[in-house]
């Protein structure tokens, strides 16, 4: 590609609404340069080094470092990629500033279209910028208004007296003479004319968000002469393109009267699926076109599969395939069946948007999988600096965008570095001051006096040390940024205290300050005594025990742990082996769970009042009794010690044969068989049960509405009785029918109590059977690990596959028979 920049710059428009105007403004076309200008132009690798900071910057590639053959000899060619290889090597052996920013183009607006910032950034920095403002706020006509209304100085209008002379001496901020949707593509022909002048480098690549504006209008201006200048675009914006591709294809049929949207057809999760494919097609295939384009057409050919008509020829093959069909047919399995596939007619619809969207041409611009995620996230931290709606004025979009920058080109650590040598020429701090407003300096020259006397007064008293902590105490108060902006004060407190103690130090505030101490710490407070000499000794009893592993490691505890059932557990001492603590070490849901156990005063427990007088009555306890007294989520006793006495012997392993694994696998095998068929039966019983109590929950609320109907109807009977019978006959007729009522209510409510019995036991049930599940399922699990082990341990041994099959289906048998 012509041009002689090793660098690929783009630029974006990230604020604001995108308004489609007309343009016609033609730029100056910039012609090549001479031979004298290649000579003497400073080389383009010669740019800032890196930052310093501890982030991951973005990679170097191959494409980021080249030479331009047609201004460069063979030898200077030669020359020019040793050093970029040099300077590649260089920069990627260091860290960057943040991996976020890992474009190399960004061009922002401001949302109320009145100002804004270009940026471009090269590999580690940000090297060119831009703002514009399209008003003044002091001479804008339109402002002549609101100065009336608000009683503000917005300047003179036209007709005020004295309009000219103010005017001579006025400097507008307004630096642009176009409307707001013009902005962006008049800062990107300033910034692409001057990059010669300014840099002495061209750039080449435009990286767009879909918006062609800026690159027509780059284009036609021809701002780099005979050398044009490509355009690329945004791979995540491309995936856009597809969800409202699919969303505006369902709003139009809805309005033709054709429905393409409900269950089974595109709704909003399908639509979002089917977006997500499509950006995965493009990212699994960056720089190849071909593959690219064929996994987009695979995505709508996968999606309207059906058992009778399979389209998955253009899905991946082989078995590490996303596509289980394909995948199925790998691994030599029945493929499964096409449970959500799109009607005909809705594939139908979607081909003319999968046709445009695999377009040869879209796919080469985003084949290299650029990405404007830099851009955004610069911008994200510009505005997080200025507010982005209203009152935004040139001057505070310069400083939020001088921040950001400073912090991307150099890192936070050495921007705060260099606002802290700022921060600390104490001279400049108190020329500042002297530079405010005279009511700021005559209400910050009494707040300072009055400090001045308390530093006095606390002298006085004994307390010599630097006022430091009275200086940042009051940062906040002294030193507070806008609300919207209220989060930078925890940010910032360290460079808001130094000002202040400068301030207070070196300022001259009509008071006299006392002579303090330099340096000196003070006195450190007593040690606590060691609770080592209070220790304890330990009890003969927990030497002797089996589950008591004095001083070993947690991960040799883990190890002692592997595999094993819920409820094993050991006892080690504790890290503070000082404080006389012990750890609890349980196997509990497939994990271990550590629990402290307690020594205060010769007693011990998990947590106050500790109650048992050593650690195996409390071993002994919890042995039989659950320890959901102690914690509701550990539903388990301590059933299996680990014994340090009984741990497997190496002499044992090596008199291991084929015949005892052999029988070792077929028992391991009978356990996992009688377990899994235990298991599934509870399961059942499980799912049967849930069913049951949820019918039985919509019968209680059921019986609740009719007891509520019964009642409402007798408080009817009731109000009219008095108002409406008349008659002896009348009256014992409600009488009679509020009685009925009444036993109706009754034998109501004794059904709804025998109901919510059985629920109550239901649910006792169900919670019984959902621990034995669990418990079920870990041992399941473990027979099959052990059944693995056996069989692994054969296949080592050269005992052959169908051998081992014939151990495993006669252990079978022997299972069927023994049920």
């Amino acid at each position: 590609m012509p041009g002689d920049s090793r660098l690929k710059p783009s630029t974006q428009r990230a604020f604001g609404s995108r308004k489609k105007r007309a343009w016609n403004k033609k730029a100056p076309a910039t012609s090549a340069p001479s031979a004298a200008e290649l000579e003497s132009r400073p080389d383009p690798l010669d740019l800032p080094g890196t930052s310093t900071d501890d982030t991951v910057g973005p990679s170097l590639t191959s494409e980021t470092l080249r030479v331009d053959a047609a201004y460069y000899s063979t030898a200077e060619q030669a020359q020019r990629v040793e050093r970029s290889a040099q300077t590649k090597t260089v920069l990627s052996g260091k860290s960057a500033t943040q991996r976020k920013f890992d474009l190399l183009g960004v061009s922002a607006e401001c949302q109320t279209g009145d100002a804004g910032t270009d940026f471009l950034l090269g590999d580690m920095k940000v090297f060119n910028n831009f703002f514009a403002q399209a008003k003044c706020d002091k001479c804008d006509a339109k402002s002549l208004s609101v100065r009336k209304a608000t009683d503000k100085e917005y300047g003179l209008a036209p007709q005020d007296e004295g309009y000219t002379d103010w005017l001579a001496t006025h400097e507008g901020q307004r630096n642009i003479e176009c409307n707001s949707g013009r902005m962006e593509v008049e800062a990107a022909l300033t910034m692409f004319q001057r990059s010669w002048a300014k840099h002495g480098l061209r750039y080449t690549t435009v990286l767009s968000d879909g918006d062609s504006h800026t690159f027509h209008a780059l284009s036609e201006a021809e701002v780099y002469g005979f050398i044009q200048i490509d355009k690329k675009d945004c791979i995540n914006h491309v995936h856009k393109r597809m969800g409202a591709a699919l969303r505006n294809l369902v709003d139009k049929k809805k309005a033709q009267g054709e429905s393409l949207g409900g269950r089974g057809k595109l709704t909003q999760e399908k639509i979002n699926k089917i977006a997500n494919y499509y950006g995965y097609a493009l990212r699994s295939n960056i720089n190849d076109v071909p593959a690219m384009k064929r996994a987009v057409e695979a995505t709508l050919l996968h999606m309207t599969s059906t058992d009778d008509a399979p389209k998955h020829s253009k899905c991946p093959e082989g078995a590490s395939s996303w596509c289980k069909y394909n995948r199925a047919l790998a691994n030599g399995e029945s493929p499964p069946s096409h449970k959500n596939a799109l009607p005909a007619c809705v594939g139908a619809a979607l081909e003319p948007v999968f046709a445009r969207l695999s377009d040869e041409s879209l796919l080469a611009r985003c084949c290299e999988g650029k990405t404007q995620n830099a851009s955004e996230n610069l911008h994200s931290v510009i505005w997080t600096q200025t507010s982005k709606n209203g009152n935004t004025s040139l001057e505070s979009v310069k400083r939020a965008a001088a921040e950001a920058v400073a912090i991307y080109n150099q890192g936070r650590r050495a921007t705060n570095e260099s606002i802290a040598a700022k921060a600390g020429d104490e001279a400049a701090v108190v020329r500042f001051v002297g530079q405010l407003p005279a009511v700021h300096f005559r209400a910050l020259r009494a707040l300072m006096a009055h400090l001045c006397r308390i530093c006095r007064l606390a002298h006085s008293r004994g307390w010599c040390e630097r006022p430091l902590r009275l200086a940042h105490s009051l940062a906040f108060v002294v030193l507070r940024p806008p609300w919207e902006q209220v989060v930078a004060m925890a940010r910032n407190a360290r460079w808001h205290g130094r000002v202040l103690e400068i301030l207070l130090l070196r300022g001259d505030w009509g008071e006299s300050l006392p002579v303090f101490q330099n340096g000196g710490t003070p006195a450190l407070p007593p040690r606590r005594p060691s609770r080592s000499s209070q220790q304890p000794p330990v009890d003969r009893s927990l030497l002797e025990a089996e589950w008591y592993w004095g001083d070993i490691s947690r991960e040799e505890c883990s190890e002692k742990l592997k595999d094993a059932a819920d409820g094993t557990f050991l006892v080690r001492d504790a890290l503070d082996r000082g404080s006389g603590d012990y750890t609890l070490t349980l196997r509990v849901g497939g994990s271990n769970k550590l629990i402290k156990i307690y020594q205060r005063a010769g007693k011990y427990g998990f947590s106050e009042p500790l109650t048992f007088n050593s650690v195996p009555e409390l071993i002994s306890h919890y042995r039989r009794e659950s320890l959901e007294h102690y914690n509701n989520f550990l539903n388990v006793r301590l059933l299996y010690p680990v014994s340090k006495y009984h741990q497997p012997d190496d002499e044992d392993q090596r008199e291991w044969n084929v015949e005892r694994v052999g029988q070792r696998l077929m028992e391991t095998n009978r356990e996992f068989l009688s377990r899994s068929r235990q298991f599934d039966q509870f399961h059942d019983q499980f799912n049967r049960l849930s069913q049951e109590l949820q019918l039985k929950g919509q019968a209680l609320q059921s019986f609740d509405e009719a007891a509520a109907m019964f009642e409402e109807q007798a408080d009817l009977l009731r109000h009219f009785s008095r108002d409406c019978c008349s008659g002896e006959q009348d009256r014992r007729a409600v009488e009679e029918n509020e009685a009925l009522l009444q036993r109706r209510l009754a034998l109501l409510r004794e059904a709804q109590g025998r109901l919510a019995d059985e629920v109550r036991a239901s649910q006792a049930y169900y919670k019984q059977l959902e621990r034995e599940i669990n418990g079920l399922k870990l041992e399941v699990a473990q027979a099959a690990k052990q059944r693995e082990k056996c069989q692994a341990w054969l296949q080592a041994r050269g005992v052959p596959k169908d051998r081992i099959n014939k151990l495993l289906q006669d252990s079978s048998g022997q299972q069927e028979t023994a049920r």
